[in-house]
């Protein structure tokens, strides 16, 4: 039986191609831009649902997914961790689908 990927070095692996799937559609900066935003300086991804709750086993296009993310900076990223976990995931749903409006099948989904 083969030894499955630890959480982080799946994580390492899914980033790397999440930033080559966003750097083609054009997504560079931050997604969210709320007060305080740093356009795209600092930016990483944010999942809509907290660490110990990503299924690894999900379709990309559910939002539990380690796959389903928005790129955003520090400020933006630390704003939506403070909601509460229903505002933070509704949040990270409303980027994601307003996206996917402007390109389709589209990265993080």
């Amino acid at each position: 039986m083969m030894k499955r990927e630890s959480k982080t070095a799946e994580w390492r692996r899914v980033s790397r191609q999440l930033k080559v799937e966003f750097q083609a559609m054009g997504i560079t900066a931050c997604e969210l831009r709320l007060e305080g935003c740093w356009r795209n300086d600092w930016i990483s991804f944010a999942h809509a649902v907290k660490r110990n709750a990503i299924r690894r086993d999900a379709e990309r296009t559910d939002p539990e997914s380690i796959w389903y993310v928005i790129l955003c900076c520090v400020p933006c990223h630390q704003q939506i961790e403070r909601l509460p976990k229903p505002e933070m995931r509704a949040a990270v749903i409303r980027v994601v689908e307003a996206r996917t409006d402007r390109h389709g099948a589209a990265a993080g989904a």
